[in-house]
C-alpha cells in the first residue's frame, strides 16, 4: 500500500469508488452523501493538494482529505481551542477493501500529515449515524468533543448532525 497526493487523472476512478461507497452506505442506512458530495469537492481537493490516496498497485483503496479547517468545527469545545490542528475529511475506503485494516491506515497517516503540519490535534466532523467510522475513530483513541454541528444537505434535503472527535498527533 502507498500514499500519495490524489492527481486529476485520478477523479474517474474517485467517481466509481465513491459511487460503489454511497450504495453500500445506503444499504446500510447511512444516507449522508450521494451521487455530487464528497465527489463534487474532490477537484478543489486536488487543485490544493489536499486530497490523499492510498493504492494497492493501480487500485485506489482509499482516500481522504486534511485540511486546515472544516465547516463546523467553531461547534465544539474541543480540548485546547488556540492550538494548531488539522482536520480529516471525506474518508473513503474503496468497498473491495472493506475489513482490511484500511480506515486504521488513514488514521496512521492523517497523524503523520498533521504531525509535518506542526499540529497537536488531528481533529474529524463524523455524521452520528456512521456508526462504523464512530467505533472506528474511538478504537484509534480519539476522544469526542463536546458539542454538535447541524448542516442542512440541499442535496439530499435533510439535517446531518455531526459529532466532533480528536486525537493528540
Amino acid at each position: 500500500m502507498e500514499l500519495r497526493t490524489a492527481k486529476k487523472e485520478d477523479l474517474p476512478a474517485l467517481e466509481m469508488m465513491f459511487k460503489n461507497i454511497v450504495e453500500v452506505m445506503y444499504k446500510n442506512g447511512i444516507t449522508i452523501w450521494n451521487e455530487c458530495y464528497p465527489y463534487e469537492e474532490f477537484a478543489g481537493d486536488i487543485e490544493n493538494k489536499s486530497l490523499y490516496l492510498i493504492t494497492d498497485g493501480d487500485e485506489i483503496a482509499a482516500a481522504f482529505g486534511v485540511y486546515n479547517a472544516v465547516n463546523g468545527q467553531d461547534c465544539f469545545e474541543w480540548k485546547d481551542n488556540a492550538a494548531k490542528a488539522v482536520y480529516l475529511s471525506r474518508v473513503g475506503v474503496n468497498v473491495k477493501f472493506l475489513r482490511r485494516g484500511i480506515g486504521k491506515l488513514v488514521l496512521k497517516h492523517a497523524l503523520e500529515m498533521a504531525k509535518l503540519q506542526n499540529a497537536k490535534f488531528l481533529r474529524l466532523l463524523v455524521s452520528d449515524v456512521n456508526k462504523p467510522a464512530i467505533n472506528l475513530y474511538r478504537k484509534s483513541g480519539f476522544k469526542q468533543a463536546i458539542g454538535v454541528y447541524n448542516e442542512f444537505s440541499e442535496s439530499l434535503n435533510k439535517n446531518i448532525v455531526e459529532l466532533g472527535f480528536e486525537t493528540e498527533g
